[in-house]
């Protein structure tokens, strides 16, 4: 139990009253294997009007800890065995679910991390937004829609009146978010707990959705529990941060405290395992080792020891206290964190022992080219005849080189043609147009030998590991399968064969015997990556291969991926939306938009001096972690989602999002050219007029 001293420690930010009181909760879930105890002895303040954030890995408790401030922990197996919830001075908990129901969506709401699976499919928007005020409010159905359109206004969502009527499914990720956001606001509550809202979205859109609760906060006086594993994202929003560990507390204080003094391992492993556009992209990322626990059987004493460089004989049998090192304000559970000789995070994540250049310089042989490439996929329409109506234009003319042993990085919003690149090079989609050529040979001309062999050279990495292997097959059958369709070797062949891949990815040869579900997100794609390299190719397509991956295990597999392409003489293409994700594996970078490649050059150049808008604005959009260089940075906001790859734009089709257009550009198509002193290509009329502008310094 926590000491009832520390929990009085654990404040709000200074000035603001307690709104929320949080003493030694504990919530269990029984199973077939045991009793989990997903939050443990969990104490924390929120005060009115403050943005407290709680980050972690998966599994360390933050929805848990969430979902139990709802009571919303059922279901017949879960419950809140301890601990107390003050709530406007009173005790939840005490009170009971009765007290609960009165305060959902009136006093406290919550937004949740899959918008999809949270809004009802069979009803409108407009209906599920009215319903919160219909349920709270004595009104009729036409006042409770009006303030439904109103709030869908308030939140960002174009000509509300006409969407209200529209269905989720009829509404891109970002705007169902914001039907989200409204529907847990239309209430004005007192508290809001946004569930990991922007981890399923693009970084432009994310940046809005964040701004968005920062106008919240600031109209409305509503405090914000948000919960996160993005610390770039906690930096610049944050007011105070909880860090939490195998269902506990492990650091809580203040944003400044938390990254420029924090006194605690996890903390430390956390924000050295992310890359930024800040970093010398060259050295490895330094991943968090191991595993998080089981929460059936945790660890006796303190829960990050077996993961943790500096533990000690007390650290694997006594829990630690939660210790604070500025009174008051800063608390961090490690036995060690009060020592004076303590060390410095900050000389830690410098240390030259602990950081290895990665990469390497790739040759000029140029073994992917692509010219004009198009793909427009038929729209269909008519209930007898199925007539042509339009087409959607996923890749229109998109041109690149790629040299062997080089990391080009393919980069852009969510449907703008990145994925479809890819599956077009694998010839898995038949192009309507252009040219591809693999080592000099004409790709859409190969068949039958000819196209197998060139599929056994260029292999995909999935972006879901677990839809891309097949639940019924074991792991090791799941890497031999392409060894054997391809009649690559003998029984025992194929068998040392596997075998070697499973080191090579870091796992036990005991993995070969299991199947999918029974590995985490981390370790299936490694296998996802085994697989792939099973046939020994030449190219790697990489698509989003760690976007659904903890920041921990997201490090492991990019310095895996820098490890095999050093012995493997790999050359890669990754795609993805994480910028600096593609920064840190990549020698040359592509910005897609709407199907077209808008701006392309060298890493750096193209890092640190775009010239197009739209990566500029890409760019600015990704946070840092670093609270002061969050707050100082020139911010480029892209309005809206893209337009539709049916209905482009004519001109430049990043004219309507563009804050640079000119009436040239809604009439003139500008092509991919050297236009500036940097020597990267830039679709933009203006290119040589943004030069200057660049929004990372």
């Amino acid at each position: 139990m926590l000491d009832a001293g520390l929990v009085e420690q654990v404040r709000p930010a200074e000035g603001a009253d307690p709104l929320l009181e949080v003493s030694n909760l504990k919530t269990v879930f029984k199973t077939d294997e045991g009793t989990v105890v997903a939050v443990d002895d969990v104490s924390f303040e929120v005060g009115t009007g403050e943005v407290f954030s709680i980050v972690g890995e998966s599994g360390s408790g933050k929805s848990v800890t969430a979902l139990s401030l709802m009571g919303l922990i059922g279901g017949g197996r879960g419950e809140i065995a301890e601990g107390r919830i003050l709530f406007q001075g009173r005790d939840l908990i005490a009170e009971g679910e009765r007290r609960w129901r009165h305060l959902r969506g009136r006093e406290m709401s919550m937004i949740f991390q899959d918008p999809m699976t949270s809004l009802n499919p069979v009803y409108t928007v407009g209906d599920q937004v009215a319903e919160v005020v219909r349920i709270h409010q004595d009104c009729t159905r036409a006042a409770a829609m009006e303030s439904a359109i109103e709030m869908l206004a308030r939140v960002g969502i174009p000509n509300p009146r006409r969407r209200a009527h529209e269905y989720p499914h009829q509404f891109s990720g970002g705007m169902r978010q914001r039907a989200m956001i409204a529907m847990a606001m239309i209430g004005q509550p007192r508290l809001l707990i946004a569930d990991e809202p922007t981890t399923a979205l693009d970084v432009t859109i994310q940046a809005q959705i964040l701004e968005l609760l920062a106008d919240i906060r600031k109209d409305y006086g509503t405090s914000i529990i948000l919960i996160t594993h993005d610390l770039g994202v906690v930096a610049g929003f944050s007011d105070r941060v909880m860090v939490m560990y195998g269902g506990r507390v492990h650091e809580v204080g203040p944003t400044r405290d938390i990254y420029y003094h924090s006194r605690g391992p996890y903390t430390w492993g956390l924000l050295d395992t992310i890359p930024r556009l800040d970093r010398d992209p060259g050295l490895d990322l330094k991943p968090i080792e191991g595993s998080a626990p089981s929460l059936i059987t945790p660890p006796p004493g303190c829960r990050f020891e077996p993961r943790c460089p500096y533990a000690q004989e007390i650290c694997r049998t006594t829990r630690p206290p939660l210790i604070g090192n500025r009174p008051d304000r800063h608390l961090t559970s490690c036995h060690f964190a009060g020592e004076e000789d303590w060390p410095d995070r900050r000389e830690t994540s410098t240390s030259s022992e602990t950081t290895v250049r990665i990469g390497r310089k790739p040759g000029s042989e140029v073994l992917l080219e692509i010219d004009d490439l198009v793909k427009h996929i038929p729209i269909t329409g008519g209930m007898v005849f199925n007539r042509r109506v339009g087409y959607v234009k996923a890749v229109d003319g998109v041109s690149l080189t790629i040299n062997k042993g080089e990391t080009f990085g393919l980069v852009g919003e969510s449907g703008c043609g990145k994925t479809t690149m890819g599956r077009l090079i694998m010839r898995l989609l038949a192009p309507t147009g252009g040219r591809i050529r693999y080592a000099g040979h004409d790709v859409l001309r190969l068949k039958g030998g000819d196209l197998r062999s060139y599929r056994r050279k260029v292999q995909m990495v999935y972006q879901d590991p677990y839809a891309s292997l097949n639940p019924r097959m074991r792991l090791r059958d799941i890497i031999a399968e392409p060894l054997r369709i391809h009649n690559e070797d003998t029984r025992a062949g194929i068998r040392r064969r596997v075998q070697y891949l499973l080191e090579v990815v870091g796992l036990d040869l005991s993995y070969g015997s299991r199947y999918p579900h029974e590995l985490s997100g981390g370790q299936r794609q490694r296998i996802g990556i085994a697989r792939a390299l099973a046939l020994r190719p030449e190219l790697l397509i990489l698509d989003e291969p760690v976007s659904a991956l903890d920041v921990s295990i997201q490090a492991q597999i990019l310095n895996l991926l820098s490890n095999l392409q050093k012995e493997f003489d790999l050359t890669y293409l990754i795609i993805a939306h994480d910028l600096a994700v593609v920064r840190h594996l990549s020698q040359r970078i592509g910005v897609m938009y709407l199907g077209r490649i808008v701006e392309m050059g060298d890493r750096e150049e193209v890092y640190t001096r775009p010239t197009h808008p739209y990566s500029q604005a890409l760019l600015s959009a990704i946070p840092i972690p670093d609270p002061d260089r969050e707050k100082g940075r020139i911010l480029r906001r892209l309005a809206g989602d893209p337009p539709s790859p049916s209905e482009p734009p004519p001109g430049c089709t990043f004219h309507p999002r563009c804050w640079k257009a000119e009436a040239r550009c809604t009439a003139e198509i500008p092509g991919l050219e050297e236009r500036t002193v940097n020597g990267s290509l830039s679709a933009c009329h203006f290119a040589d007029l943004l030069d200057s502008e660049a929004t990372h310094k």
